[in-house]
């Protein structure tokens, strides 16, 4: 299930130039103070494959080549999406928000076999959200 369309490049709508492709800037969740992007590390622990399949989307993504269903809003999140990858039978998840129109944070990576965002995992995810907007970090460099 989607919530709809992804943000789209301003260049692309309908009467606009020749449009321009799609760049995202996709940056990991670090606490403040600190260098150590923990959403990264989180997706590193994931199964090896499972990590795999999430890289591989997301880069599809950063440049707008995501395939339907990769990219879902998550519902009762507070402007949370979630990068979707399956292997087998097995479900992974990059949680991620907007910061702009092209800056995506991900603030958790998870592997789930349910169909919503279990209570832990989008607690942690709006949580790091929330943190991360009221430090600033727009500010931050990409990484």
């Amino acid at each position: 299930m989607t919530g709809g369309p992804c943000p789209v490049n301003p260049q692309q709508r309908p009467g606009a130039s020749a449009p321009r492709p799609i760049r995202r800037v996709w940056r990991w969740y670090s606490e403040p103070g600190s260098d150590r992007k923990v959403a990264r590390d989180e997706m590193g622990s994931l199964r090896e494959d499972g990590e795999a399949a999430l890289a591989e989307v997301i880069k599809r993504f950063r440049v707008g080549e995501e395939r339907p269903g990769e990219i879902e809003k998550l519902t009762d999140c507070q402007g949370l999406w979630a990068v979707r990858a399956r292997v087998g039978r097995d479900q992974f998840r990059a949680v991620f928000f907007y910061d702009t129109d092209i800056i995506c944070v991900c603030v958790t990576a998870v592997d789930k076999n349910q169909r919503k965002l279990p209570p832990v995992d989008r607690k942690r995810a709006i949580d790091r959200m929330k943190r991360w907007q009221q430090e600033g970090h727009r500010r931050a460099t990409a990484g």
